[in-house]
């Protein structure tokens, strides 16, 4: 899935409650008698069998038969066309495609163009995901040989010429010897998720960048999914000379499949210490619209370039106060390197605040 790593507390995504416990596989005993790490696991071997080759999160909105045009949808799995489950019909089509671009094309805005409507199991779908990944060994979970790619520690550009809608496309075809499609190259190489639309995927975006993210060390194929997810995140600190981007991609061996997407940001007057950091599953799915601005509103407290330049300050000053000169008798706090402020008090410190509480995807 994804995961921030920054200094934050991983919470986990909502999980479904059952009437019955389920019994342990393996080791004998009941279920009361495993412990917590024991009882995880359990639960993400039962998920992951449930999930197979065909994940809860591959539904898709159906159009209802005999509804006319635009017609009438369903979500796939809680109803058959012509019969769908009371209460999932919406009308129109909820769903539209777009291509690998940070700005929306005619005919829709970003949210709507890159998120599918929100839908009362979307949480436990996320998690039915990731034990699916499990199960198939990939994503995070894959144990082959790997490789690291990426541009470095990149300063964000001010201002960023038209861009050539078609280059990254030729890019790729001649990275691929000849396929221009990253949904058809996943396909080739048997690791597409079924349903699943891919992008080629620009580490650093060509907002961020411009032409040099035009670069083959910048680009992978990944999920639409998890190109959106990131989104957020670039548009925040588009345009400020100050940041640094340093996304990364860790790629299965000899070839263009991406399995994790890491993003990271610095402060160019704090480069050894990311203010922003997450990693993002290369096969998730296209978020829900409530899921993207989640994550818009975490992406929110990087806009504010004087808040982030103060954050900054005040880090670097905690760092030369004597409490954290190597004789201090003080202990340094426990908090991490962010020192004396409160978590969540200032746009440098990524941990929850209140206002995250309840977000499934923190």
């Amino acid at each position: 899935m994804f995961e921030a790593r920054s200094l934050a507390p991983r919470s986990q995504t909502a999980a479904a409650t059952t009437t019955e416990r389920p019994q342990p596989t393996s080791g004998g005993g009941s279920y009361a008698s495993l412990d917590r790490a024991q009882r995880f696991g359990h639960r993400l071997e039962v998920l992951a069998a449930a999930a197979g080759s065909t994940p809860v999160l591959q539904a898709r909105w159906q159009k209802v038969e005999g509804s006319g045009d635009p017609g009438d949808y369903y979500w796939s799995g809680r109803g058959s066309p012509t019969t769908p489950a009371p209460g999932r019909v919406v009308p129109g089509p909820p769903l539209q495609h777009m291509e690998d671009t940070h700005s929306a094309r005619s005919g829709g805005s970003m949210k709507s163009l890159r998120t599918r409507p929100d839908y009362p199991e979307q949480e436990f779908d996320l998690l039915a995901h990731e034990a699916s990944q499990a199960h198939q060994g990939k994503g995070s979970h894959y144990t082959g040989p790997t490789e690291e790619r990426g541009l470095g520690p990149t300063p964000v550009s001010t201002s960023i010429p038209t861009r050539d809608p078609g280059e990254h496309t030729r890019l790729f075809r001649g990275m691929t010897g000849g396929e221009p499609s990253s949904t058809k190259y996943q396909e080739s190489l048997g690791t597409a998720a079924p349903s699943t639309k891919y992008n080629i995927l620009h580490g650093m975006g060509h907002g961020e960048g411009g032409t040099k993210t035009q670069d083959p060390r910048n680009l992978a194929s990944a999920s639409e999914g998890a190109n959106t997810y990131m989104i957020p995140y670039d548009k925040a600190v588009s345009g400020n000379p100050d940041v640094r981007i340093d996304s990364s991609f860790t790629m299965r061996k000899g070839t263009h499949r991406a399995e994790v997407v890491h993003q990271k940001f610095f402060h160019k007057d704090l480069p050894d210490e990311p203010f922003h950091e997450m990693d993002f599953d290369a096969d998730l799915p296209k978020p829900t619209l409530g899921q993207y601005e989640q994550h818009e509103k975490r992406a929110s407290r990087f806009k504010d370039r004087e808040a982030l330049d103060t954050g900054v300050t005040m880090v670097n000053l905690s760092r030369s106060s004597p409490r954290h000169h190597p004789y201090a008798r003080k202990k340094q706090s426990t908090w991490g390197r962010l020192g004396q402020f409160m978590p969540g008090s200032h746009p440098l410190d990524p941990r929850p605040r209140r206002d995250d509480e309840g977000d499934g995807t923190v």
